[in-house]
């Protein structure tokens, strides 16, 4: 086991409490009804969790430059590195092989 410093940033909404009793937070393009939400930024990568791998900094910067209005809130977790669930495309050159793969064969079927 190895554990790493991970980092949620999330808008400041006055609810330090909430978010320690329930977080990390899943960002998601859609309601618990299944409708699309109608909010300015979509996960960009698709739906999933979001985090900053051991660097705050980054977690910070993120904050700074897409909640400047509100204002933001950085939450610290651990992960497992070695875990199962984790694709790790920088570390494992495998990994990275089979994604380049998937991606290829996402384009060809796609006709892009």
């Amino acid at each position: 086991m190895l554990l790493t410093e991970i980092f949620q940033t999330l808008e400041y909404r006055g609810n330090e409490q909430e978010v320690e009793l329930h977080g990390p937070y899943f960002c998601s393009s859609y309601n618990d009804d299944g409708s699309m939400k109608c909010v300015e930024r979509q996960p960009w990568l698709g739906d999933g969790y979001y985090f900053w791998d051991s660097r705050v900094q980054d977690a910070r910067w993120w904050g700074e430059t897409v909640y400047p209005k509100t204002g933001y809130m950085v939450c610290k977790s651990l992960y497992d590195q070695h875990s199962e669930l984790l694709y790790d495309l920088l570390g494992v050159t495998k990994y990275f092989e089979e994604f380049v793969q998937c991606a290829q064969y996402i384009k060809k079927k796609k006709g892009s």
